[in-house]
């Protein structure tokens, strides 16, 4: 999937938000200044949140309320790997029906479990491509997400078929 922009981006987040239900992890991947906060912004405004998103790398995790649920915004540049989501208490956070979305989540993929919906991030290759040009690799894993293939590639629609 395309994005030509960091609105589309945001748009991105603001359709899958509708799908995300409490312990649902989402996993963010990608260099960067790729996009991985700006489509956080976009679940947290989708879901009700008025509070502003910014990258929580120096904080480690954020916690937004909103209209349903709470969203957990984790930021694991600086985890040493997945043991340390586990002394954070972001799985007890999650038996208590947060939504959890990981930045650098390929850091502690391990340890995450088998359900979560991963996004990766890739900018152009293209040296005359736009700068917020993106593409967005999405990976279903676990029954969780399997069940929800086809709404997931319905709400994803609109950018899967623009080219980059």
């Amino acid at each position: 999937m395309c994005t030509h922009s960091s609105a589309d981006t945001e748009a991105i987040g603001a359709a899958l938000a509708p799908l995300l239900r409490a312990s649902d992890v989402v996993l963010l991947m990608g260099e960067l200044g790729s996009g991985k906060t700006v489509l956080t912004r976009g679940i947290a405004r989708a879901l009700g949140s008025n509070d502003p998103v910014t990258s929580p790398t120096f904080t480690i995790m954020r916690h937004h309320s909103t209209d349903t649920l709470t969203l957990i915004h984790m930021d694991a540049y600086r985890l040493n790997g997945p043991r340390e989501v586990e002394d954070l208490g972001l799985f007890e956070l999650l038996d208590e029906g947060v939504v959890a979305v990981i930045e650098w989540g390929d850091i502690v993929i391990e340890g995450i479990g088998p359900d979560h919906l991963d996004l990766r991030f890739h900018r152009a290759d293209d040296e005359w491509a736009d700068d917020d040009e993106r593409t967005v690799d999405v990976v279903l894993s676990g029954s969780r997400w399997s069940a929800d293939s086809d709404a997931v590639r319905a709400a994803l629609a609109p950018w899967s078929v623009t080219p980059c």
